[in-house]
């Protein structure tokens, strides 16, 4: 049985997000669909209702921003009482801010434009069309159902739809979504082939044994300060992790990154992710394989010191490096 000693390194504060090269920014594809009040302050009957159907894609381009465009198409909307019909279908871009509550949830929201076109029918003045632009907001909530695939609720509102001609109106909508992620879920697919031939050499299972811990009392720390780059002695610690990595490429490394309680979660949970990142980058950039490593990111969910002094918070801001236990040959 061979052991290998693994490594919880712990970091200075930061407080700014001037790196943020170290975040993975991604693509993500998506559809929605609601249900939207037309309302017109000039028609006083039942407001008329329809549905909608949209896609949209975007870019991520930190924990909480991203960008995205959309096209949405609306069900005719009928006024009952006086007979006129509008149909409606409309492209829209907006920037989005996600404030996380914990890992997986998130309220958010969203403004930008809609570039709307309307074909109108009324009994008495016949066919109408008109195009512009208006002003959209969104809020709601998003939950992530895995780490490609997250699901979202929210109310959208659009402002004066239409023109002198058709008339002006203003939509409500509640909208579902689902979304689908472009990132590595660290979870690898290829399949290892199968020598048919008989094994004769001893297979060993490698399983950690320690557990170092390095803080800032020791004089060391995972980050310089104010940047999320490696310190030169975090990299020194983590050699002999990475030396395992490389010998040994069916070994993985999980790679956990934590805060301590200063500031807010939503902000925490991004910064343990971009410390984990950085632990991750210098690995992959050493020679150690993508799939060999998997990133995440607790925030400031998992204290193992108090939060209410200096000390216990140097404790809790730190980066744990974990390699599950794998099987080799004896002579690997």
């Amino acid at each position: 049985m061979k052991y290998f000693p693994l490594f919880i390194l712990v970091g200075t504060p930061i407080f700014s997000y001037a790196n943020q090269d170290t975040y993975e920014s991604y693509a993500f594809l998506g559809l929605k669909g609601g249900y939207q009040i037309a309302n017109d302050s000039n028609y006083h009957h039942q407001d008329p209702t329809s549905h909608l159907l949209g896609v949209f894609a975007g870019w991520q381009f930190s924990p909480e921003w991203s960008v995205d465009l959309g096209y949405q198409h609306w069900s005719t909307l009928k006024a009952k009482a006086t007979g006129v019909e509008v149909d409606l279908s409309l492209l829209e871009s907006a920037l989005r801010y996600d404030w996380y509550l914990n890992s997986d949830t998130s309220l958010y929201g969203r403004a930008g434009l809609a570039y709307w076109s309307i074909d109108k029918y009324s009994p008495i003045r016949g066919e109408l069309e008109a195009r512009g632009y208006s002003p959209l907001v969104e809020v709601g909530v998003h939950y992530a159902l895995s780490s490609n695939w997250s699901a979202n609720l929210g109310y959208q509102y659009i402002n004066n739809l239409g023109d002198s001609g058709t008339d002006y109106f203003d939509s409500h909508s509640v909208v579902v979504g689902m979304t689908y992620r472009f990132v590595n879920s660290n979870k690898s697919a290829h399949k290892k082939q199968v020598d048919p031939r008989p094994v004769i050499e001893e297979v060993t299972t490698a399983k950690p044994s320690a557990v170092v811990v390095m803080n800032e009392q020791d004089g060391s720390s995972l980050f310089a300060t104010d940047s999320a780059q490696l310190a030169t002695s975090a990299k020194a610690r983590i050699q002999e992790v990475l030396s395992v990595l490389l010998r040994f490429p069916q070994a993985n490394v999980i790679i956990t990154g934590h805060t301590d309680a200063v500031g807010s979660e939503g902000y925490n949970k991004a910064l343990s992710l971009r410390r984990a990142n950085s632990v991750a980058q210098y690995l992959i950039g050493q020679g150690v394989l993508a799939h060999q490593v998997e990133v995440r990111a607790m925030g400031e969910r998992q204290p193992i010191a108090t939060n209410h002094t200096e000390a216990g918070r140097a404790q809790n801001r730190r980066v744990e490096i974990v390699i599950p236990e794998f099987s080799y040959q004896a002579n690997q």
